[in-house]
């Protein structure tokens, strides 16, 4: 897994997302859908920088390594400490897990983005400050589409079929 993540942020082309995001969503640890990190925006907002780190690192393996907001939390905790290198490697790395998702697709349904969790389909809307109303599961093709209907009318979908297995 360190190997095709490295190889991802050596060389950031589709290929090497999808070869790492399949890996990813292989491993039998991985949870989609787990919630160790729930609690971390909060921690943030509330200046407890060296808690919110602490609780990052410990879980990025096996659940969100891929995750966008994971590492630009930890970007800003680490930040806040004073560890600016740290924190732009973070950054730089949570820009890179962007860039993966919208490799995978266009949003629409006939090329939807590929996502590692559920969390990540807001990362993207946060990154491009879109608002939603609702958020529907669609099937299309054998396959399963989070429809996100934004708040401007139009609407995003994320394939979230390798999730569901």
């Amino acid at each position: 897994m360190k190997e095709l993540f490295s190889a991802y942020l050596k060389n950031p082309t589709l290929d090497n997302f999808r070869s790492l995001r399949t890996a990813f969503i292989s491993d039998k640890q991985f949870d989609p859908y787990s919630d160790e990190l729930d609690g971390v925006g909060r921690l943030v907002h509330e200046a407890r920088y060296e808690e919110a780190v602490n609780l990052i690192r410990k879980h990025l393996l096996p659940g969100y390594l891929l995750s966008p907001s994971a590492h630009m939390n930890l970007s800003i905790a680490l930040g806040k400490l004073g560890k600016d290198d740290d924190a732009k490697v973070e950054k730089k790395i949570a820009g890179l897990l962007l860039s993966g998702i919208e490799m995978t697709g266009d949003g629409t349904p006939q090329a939807p983005f590929q996502v590692t969790r559920i969390s990540d389909e807001y990362d993207y809307l946060a990154a491009y400050q879109l608002g939603f109303r609702q958020q529907s599961l669609e099937e299309l093709n054998q396959r399963r589409l989070d429809r996100l209907e934004l708040d401007n009318g139009k609407a995003v979908y994320f394939d979230v079929t390798d999730l569901a297995r």
